[in-house]
């Protein structure tokens, strides 16, 4: 047909082509998608799903979003053994991190098996408007907090689940600031074409799944904002991370997410109520050296400042980008200066640490002591009260010579 689709009623779910009646006016088919979802255009992005704006008519024409997946004829079958699973989980995990389903189910897509999955219309701004803003590390963690308390759902459902790819376009900021998770479930291993990731967790490209690999998923996504740079300027090609010359933040941060970014699952937390906690101790509060503390089961975890949803411009002094941290910046660099950043805080104080005064003044106390006992022995044989020849004589020398 000439004209085009934004200017008919809706897409043929049959043919794909536009059309204002019903059946379809091309291909004679019903035009409604498992004979429930009138979809009108799709959505432009870039990915391996192709994305409608729709309408169900069972529900008095709900405005929806159907992400329509091609499959690799393999995968259809397995995809069609887990797919109740995934929807239980999902409907399961009930959290204000994750995006829930409206609908899941099997299609025939051009000949070969695909993958619709409903959902409601996401209200809120993507992360791909936040890219070249660095973050600061206060907003950051809150954030990575939000991100594990969901994992923490989603891993405990009775099928674990994964949250998916974490980029900017799959994570939306929420009205109070948290963050949310608007494609649950990594469906896009099953796809018949995939889009080059360098952050992927590396386990995924030759083997199944763990918990740990969204662990590596949270903290590639965190490096991303505290940079303010994309996955592509901070990783290489071969998908190695090179994003530590691109970001300020305390030693012991850096570290954790040097650990959640190993190649070897075996070295990140092996669940997300442990990197929870990992994440906590972070805090400016003293820790115990050496202690091992017992790994906490799912739900065990005490909520902090995820669970109460702290809008991102009233972070916690506690959480700020204080040097109480350690702070390690890059040479030659300044610290940025954002806007929670400004927030006026404590002044710090300067001087040499105790630690170091220490160290200087106990050489300074010895030598004064030996100057004393010297300066008083000195006297004492000058006036005769000790034994021994004057070091120095109190006569007045004789102007007459001898």
């Amino acid at each position: 047909m000439g004209d085009s689709a934004d200017a008919l009623t809706l897409l043929c779910a049959s043919c794909g082509r536009g059309t204002d009646t019903v059946p379809c006016a091309s291909c004679g088919g019903n035009p409604l998608l498992q004979d429930r979802y009138r979809l009108t255009h799709p959505i432009p992005g870039a990915g391996p799903a192709t994305v409608y704006t729709a309408s169900d008519v069972r529900t008095g024409g709900t405005r929806v979003q159907v992400r329509v997946l091609p499959l690799r004829p393999k995968a259809v079958d397995l995809v069609r053994q887990w797919l109740p699973r995934w929807a239980e989980a999902v409907r399961a995990a009930r959290h204000h991190t994750v995006r829930g389903w409206h609908d899941a189910f099997l299609v025939s897509a051009g000949g070969a098996g695909a993958l619709g999955v409903v959902q409601l219309p996401s209200p809120w701004p993507t992360l791909e408007s936040s890219q070249a803003s660095p973050w600061s590390v206060a907003r950051t963690r809150i954030w990575m907090e939000h991100l594990l308390e969901g994992l923490q759902r989603l891993h405990g459902a009775e099928t674990p689940i994964s949250c998916g790819p974490l980029n900017r376009s799959r994570v939306a900021v929420s009205e109070d600031g948290g963050p949310v998770v608007l494609h649950p479930v990594d469906i896009e291993q099953y796809a018949a074409f995939t889009v080059a990731d360098p952050a992927m967790p590396p386990e995924l490209r030759s083997g199944p799944w763990v918990p740990g690999s969204d662990l590596h998923r949270v903290a590639a996504l965190s490096v991303c904002l505290l940079s303010g740079r994309s996955v592509q300027q901070l990783w290489t090609p071969h998908g190695e991370p090179d994003w530590q010359r691109f970001v300020d933040v305390p030693d012991g941060l850096t570290a954790l997410l040097e650990r959640w970014l190993s190649p070897e699952p075996s070295a990140r937390p092996p669940t997300a109520a442990a990197a929870l906690q990992q994440l906590r101790r972070l805090g400016p509060g003293p820790t115990t050296a050496g202690a091992q503390p017992r790994e906490a089961a799912f739900g065990e975890v005490p909520v902090g400042v995820a669970a109460v949803r702290v809008p991102a411009w009233l972070e916690p002094d506690s959480l700020s980008d204080a040097p109480a941290f350690g702070a390690r910046r890059a040479p030659g660099r300044r610290p940025r200066l954002s806007a929670v950043d400004s927030v006026p805080t404590q002044p710090m104080r300067t001087g040499v640490p105790s630690h170091r005064l220490r160290w200087l003044i106990v050489p300074i106390l010895l030598a004064l002591i030996i100057a004393a006992v010297l300066s008083l022995q000195m006297a004492l044989t000058a006036t005769g009260w000790l034994p021994g020849r004057p070091v120095i004589s109190l006569q007045r020398p004789s102007l007459e010579s001898p």
